[in-house]
């Protein structure tokens, strides 16, 4: 038999190896949650360390504090933020990450400070109404409503006029699920839904999540194919109409206003940044600008200053596209159809040429009189030099 002594110092031993190597087992997870090539072992890692919790915690930090910021992925910051219970390491792991401008995540980890349902956190959510990034202002908006207050719900439902038409969308979804039914006229308008920008689908996203949040109110899917061409949906909106004009009277319209569309546009650029907001920006053969994702508001350019411009722009050509920089989170891109131009940047990547022929631009709306739209593409502008 071993003697007793003995016995203890093994069992103590051991324990201590335990506390020795957990540690190490921690620091090798967020490693291949962030690093592994493969995208099913990050996501598992990532898995595992948001069920270790606040242990996982101390891991996180060395790794972020040896690559930086940019080297966590989403995966991670998604997983810690859909953890449970979270402790008050997790918590602050998160709100740290949100309050850091530059971190590419910062909506998501925001989000999950929105689920935690803690009012310590309300101020965060009342100056997130007023950021420049959608994802930011929408679970800011979402941590308000999820703390009950009833001065919050005036400023969350006034985000439903916001000017991004997918905060719109995703909020009214999830106000519905929370049982606050104002955002239903909107949610059925996105049903129809196919506008793109620049080959992006934008619109057809955000009528599926419509069709989701709807599908869940009324119990039922009245024939609703996702994807679809909205003629073929048409009947299945109409149900949908009604369903909901049974249920809220008058505050749901008779018909349904026609669908928006896109206007036709020879190329533009967009900016995909989670710190100073996204930026759109499209042209015509004519020299009309067209701004923001909805293109509602049109500026028509001096037809002299417009064709400089597209001079200058022709000697950038490249049919393919063209990549600067390995591209994360967010990007730059300009895409023209003739003389053919279509490239993304990633932040700090923006090549000479580009950025001359951006700077000329923002010039150019600055002297039409258009200076926030010339102040916001210069501020953008820094993030990708």
């Amino acid at each position: 038999m071993i003697p007793h002594a003995l016995a203890a110092a093994l069992l103590l031993g051991l324990a201590a190896a335990a506390q020795d190597t957990r540690p190490a087992d921690l620091r090798e997870e967020v490693q291949r949650a962030n690093e592994h090539r493969r995208l099913q072992i990050r996501l598992a890692a990532a898995a595992r360390l948001s069920q270790a919790g606040d242990a996982a915690v101390p891991a996180i930090h060395e790794y972020q504090q040896a690559k930086g910021g940019d080297a966590i992925t989403l995966g991670l910051v998604e997983a810690m933020a859909r953890s449970e219970p979270k402790g008050e390491a997790t918590l602050g792991l998160l709100a740290g990450w949100a309050r850091e401008p530059a971190f590419f995540w910062r909506a998501q980890a925001l989000a999950g400070l929105a689920a935690a349902r803690r009012d310590e956190y309300r101020a965060l959510f009342t100056a997130a109404l007023r950021d420049p990034a959608h994802l930011f202002r929408l679970h800011g908006a979402r941590g308000l409503w999820l703390l009950r207050r009833p001065s919050d719900r005036e400023p969350v439902l006034a985000l439903l006029r916001d000017e991004d038409p997918r905060l719109r969308v995703q909020l009214a979804a999830f106000l519905l699920d929370e049982g606050e039914l104002s955002g239903v006229p909107l949610l059925l308008g996105a049903l129809a839904d196919t506008r793109e920008f620049l080959g992006d689908p934008w619109g057809r996203r955000e009528a599926g999540i419509a069709f989701q949040a709807l599908r869940r109110f009324a119990g039922q899917d009245f024939g609703y194919v996702a994807g679809r061409e909205p003629a073929a949906n048409a009947a299945a909106i109409e149900a949908f109409r009604a369903f909901a004009r049974a249920r809220l009277g008058d505050a749901v319209p008779a018909d349904l206003p026609p669908a928006p569309r896109d206007p036709v546009t020879a190329g533009g650029i967009e900016i995909r940044s989670c710190r100073h907001g996204d930026w759109f920006l499209r042209w015509n053969d004519l020299g009309e600008l067209f701004v923001g994702l909805e293109s509602r508001r049109g500026v028509p350019m001096d037809v002299g200053a417009w064709r400089a411009l597209e001079e200058r722009r022709g000697k950038l050509t490249g049919a393919a596209e063209q990549l600067h920089g390995t591209v994360v989170c967010d990007y730059l891109r300009v895409h023209a159809a003739a003389p053919a131009l279509h490239r993304r940047c990633a932040p700090g990547h923006l090549p000479g040429d580009l950025a001359a022929w951006l700077d000329e631009l923002a010039a150019a709306l600055a002297t039409q009189g258009e200076d926030a739209l010339a102040q916001g593409l210069r501020t953008r502008l820094t993030q990708f030099r």
